[in-house]
This record gives C-alpha cells, sequence and structure tokens, in this order.
C-alpha cells in the first residue's frame, strides 16, 4: 500500500464501483498522509520507493530509498538517503551516507561526510566532515572542518593524509585546493597545494609550497617556503623565507629576503637580495642590489650578480664584485672586489680593494685604492694611482698621478699637471715645464729634468746636464 494520487483514488470510488480492501487502504493512507513502509510515521510515494527510516522518513520518486533515521529524505530518481538525522538526497543518481544535517542535491551525487556535509550540482562529491562543501560540476570536497569546493572540475582537500580540512576553499574552474589548515585556490586553473596559509587567486596561478604561499595574477607561480609571494603577470616566487615577486614576467628564486619587482626582473640571490625596475637582473647573495631599467638584449640590462653588498643602479649598470662592488649610472660597470665603484655614464672599475671609477668613461683597472674621475680618465697602476679630468692617464703605481687633460703618469709615484707625460718615477712635472725628479738622476734624462745627488742640484739643459753648485 502506498499513497495515491487524487485522480486514482476517484477512480476506484465512483457511482456502482466496489473497492477493495487494497484499494480501501490506499485511501486511507492517502488521507493521512502515511505511506506504508513498515516504520510508524514514514512515508514513500511511488511502487519502487522505499522509507524504511524512523520518525517521519519520506521516500518519493522510482528507485528511491530514505533508510537513514530522524527525517531521512530521498527524492528522484536513484536517489539514497542512509545514515542518521536529517539526512537529504533529492534528484538523480544521488547518494547522501553521513550522519547529522548531510545534504546531497542534483544529478551523479555523494554526500558521504558527517556534520553538515553538502554536496549539490551535478558530479559533485562532499566526503568530509564537518562542514565539507561541494556545489557545481565535477566538484569535490574530501577534508572535514570547513573543507569547500565550488565551480567546475573543482577540488578542495587532498586524497593522502592528514585527515583534516582546516579552512581548505576551491572555488573557480579546473580549480584545486588540496592543503589543509588555511589552504585557498580561486579562479580559472588554479591549485594550491600547501598546507598552513597558501593562497592562490587568478588565471594559472599556482602555490605549492607550504607556509604562508601567495601566489595572485596570471600564469603565476609560488612554490616556495615561509612566506613567498607572487602577484602579476607571468610571475615565479620560488625560494622559500621570504621570497617577494610583483609585476610582469619578473622571477624571484632565492631565499632569505630575495625580492624582485617590476618587468622581466629577476632575483636569483639570497639573504637580502634585491632586484627591482624594467630588465634587472640580481644573482649574488647578502645584500646584492639592482635597481634600473635596461632592455632584452645582452649587455644592456642592470645586473648585480656579486655576493656580500653587490649594488646596480640606473640603466644597463652592472656591479659582478663581491664585497661590496657598486656600480651607479647609464652602462657603469663595477667587476672588481671589495669596494669597487662605479659612478657615470661608462664608468668601470674592474680593479679590487677601493678601487674607484667616476664620470664619463672613466675607468679604474688598477688595485688598492686606485681613482679615476673624469672624462675619459684612466687609473690602471696600483697602490693608489690617481687620474683626474679629461683623457688623463695614471698607470704608474704607489701614488701616480695625472690630472688635467691629456696628462699621463706612467711610472711609480710619477706626477704630471696637464698635457705631457710623465714617465719618470718619483718625478713631479707641471704640463711642459721643468720636471723635479725626487729619486736622484733620472735614467735618461731629459732637457728641463731637475735633481739633487750629493747635496748638488742638478739641470739637464741643452742635451747637457750642468750641477748648478758650480754655477
Amino acid at each position: 500500500m502506498t499513497l495515491r494520487h487524487k485522480e486514482y483514488i476517484k477512480s476506484n470510488f465512483e457511482t456502482g464501483d466496489t473497492p477493495n480492501q487494497t484499494q480501501f487502504s490506499d485511501w486511507i493512507d492517502t488521507m493521512v498522509a502515511e505511506g506504508q513502509s513498515g516504520v510508524a510515521e514514514s512515508v514513500n510515494v511511488g511502487s519502487s520507493a522505499l522509507a524504511s527510516g524512523s520518525y517521519g522518513s519520506f521516500a518519493q520518486g522510482v528507485n528511491c530509498s530514505a533508510l537513514g533515521s530522524y527525517g531521512s529524505f530521498s527524492q528522484g530518481l536513484g536517489a539514497t538517503s542512509l545514515g542518521g538525522e536529517g539526512v537529504f538526497a533529492q534528484g538523480f543518481q544521488v547518494t547522501s551516507s553521513g550522519t547529522t544535517g548531510v545534504f546531497g542535491q542534483g544529478s551523479t551525487i555523494t554526500a558521504s561526510g558527517t556534520d553538515g556535509c553538502f554536496a549539490q550540482g551535478n558530479k559533485a562529491t562532499a566526503s568530509g566532515d564537518i562542514g565539507s562543501f561541494a556545489q557545481g560540476s565535477l566538484a569535490t570536497a574530501r577534508k572535514r572542518d570547513g573543507c569547500f569546493a565550488q565551480g567546475r572540475n573543482v577540488t578542495s582537500g587532498s586524497s593522502v593524509p592528514p585527515a583534516g580540512g582546516n579552512g581548505v576553499l576551491a572555488q573557480g574552474q579546473n580549480v584545486e585546493a588540496t592543503g589543509y589548515q588555511g589552504t585557498f585556490a580561486q579562479g580559472y586553473n588554479v591549485t594550491s597545494s600547501a598546507p598552513w596559509g597558501s593562497f592562490a587567486q587568478g588565471r594559472s596561478a599556482t602555490a605549492s609550497g607550504e607556509h604562508g604561499l601567495f601566489a595572485q595574477g596570471r600564469t603565476i607561480i609560488a612554490s616556495g617556503a615561509g612566506g613567498v609571494f607572487a602577484q602579476g603577470t607571468t610571475v615565479s616566487a620560488t625560494g622559500s623565507m621570504g621570497v617577494f615577486a610583483q609585476g610582469g614576467r619578473t622571477t624571484a628564486s632565492g631565499s632569505y629576503g630575495c625580492f624582485a619587482q617590476g618587468y622581466n626582473v629577476t632575483n636569483s640571490g639570497s639573504d637580502g637580495s634585491f632586484a627591482q625596475g624594467d630588465h634587472v637582473m640580481a644573482s649574488g647573495n647578502k645584500g646584492c642590489f639592482a635597481q634600473g631599467s635596461g632592455f632584452n638584449i645582452p649587455g644592456y640590462q642592470t645586473v648585480a650578480s656579486g655576493d656580500l653588498g653587490s649594488f646596480a643602479q640606473g640603466a644597463y649598470a652592472t656591479a659582478s664584485g663581491s664585497f661590496g662592488s657598486f656600480a651607479q649610472g647609464i652602462h657603469a660597470r663595477a667587476t672588481g672586489t671589495y669596494g669597487v665603484f662605479a659612478q657615470g655614464t661608462h664608468a668601470s672599475a674592474s680593479g679590487h680593494d677601493g678601487c674607484f671609477a667616476q664620470g664619463r668613461h672613466a675607468s679604474a683597472t688598477g688595485n688598492y685604492g686606485s681613482f679615476a674621475q673624469g672624462s675619459g680618465v684612466t687609473a690602471s697602476g696600483n697602490h693608489g694611482s690617481f687620474a683626474m679630468g679629461y683623457n688623463s692617464t695614471a698607470s704608474g703605481s704607489m701614488g701616480s698621478f695625472a690630472m688635467g687633460s691629456g696628462a699621463t703618469a706612467s711610472n711609480t709615484c710619477s706626477i704630471q699637471f696637464g698635457n705631457n707625460v710623465n714617465s719618470v718615477a718619483y718625478s713631479l712635472r707641471v704640463a711642459h715645464s721643468p720636471r723635479l725628479c725626487g729619486a736622484g738622476v733620472p735614467p735618461s734624462p731629459a732637457d728641463g729634468d731637475m735633481w739633487i745627488a750629493n747635496g748638488n742640484v742638478y739641470v739637464h739643459t741643452g742635451g747637457l746636464t750642468k750641477n748648478m753648485t758650480n754655477i
């Protein structure tokens, strides 16, 4: 016996009819809205519907079963509710098998968790406990404690241990949030597989490490651990412990404070490595700094590749030395180590230990305090060679000094002011004036040379050397 619709009842009780016992029972069941399910206060509607749960179980449709207890509900085609209190199954091939407020609705749906497990849509599955939520098409919520999946081809929660979800959210299309404890994935083709605050949002965004990963934008990867941040378009942050990449075509792959920001910026260094601007690269470690602009052409990028305080700033600047190499300006190059400084346009400092070049086409290639300042100047000697002015060169060592226009000091401690060449060690000349030779007679005396020997002053003039004491 079961509930019948009005026309069926009416057809059995018209004038001249003789209803049988079954027809009377159907009439009575329909009048009191209680079908014969074998359990008091349960109702089934349909010849293949079965409500065998207790206390208000309800089954309606074709091949529907309400087998749970306390308000088990099944309605549709091939819908099944089994388990505990308030289990709800509605639609086509829907199975709700958990306990305490489990809800399944739609087509080919499975809700198998407990305590508020929810599955709705087309081929949606919620298998976690305590607030597991799956809604949409091919949506899956696997874990417990607030595991949320919403959209198309969406997965929330991992298929492997640990069991806990703890606030895992996947929303959008082709989205996976398979971590736990605050894993978030939202958008299109997005994956967040890390635990403990992993966040991926946008289009083709991936957060795959652990501990505070953030990926937001289009074609984004954040795959490290411990505060990895990637944001923008075609951005990758793959290091760990404070890695930051932001902008367009930007990559930060180092660790411990690796920072990349701008367009076509790459930072592979660690320990406070910094790259910012347009076509900028920082590959050194421990305070490596690159900032400025460039082009996607070899030699036309701003690059800081040295370790321990290498600094490049400007347009096409390069600092490839370590221990405080500094390049600032346009095409500035600091390739030496230990406090090398290049500043200006096409300035180059390639020595080490305090090599300094400043100006336009200034070059300091010597070591231990070589200094070049001006335009077209070169200091190539060691131990304090100094060139300043225009087209001046100090190629001697130990304090060789060239200053002015076209001045050259090419020997140890030779000093030249103005347009001339001084190749005598320990001597001083101003332009074409007499040369004071401080080390005695020069190897090849020239007219105008002056020196002291044995307490006497000598002057070379007219091709002859004269003792001024005898004059």
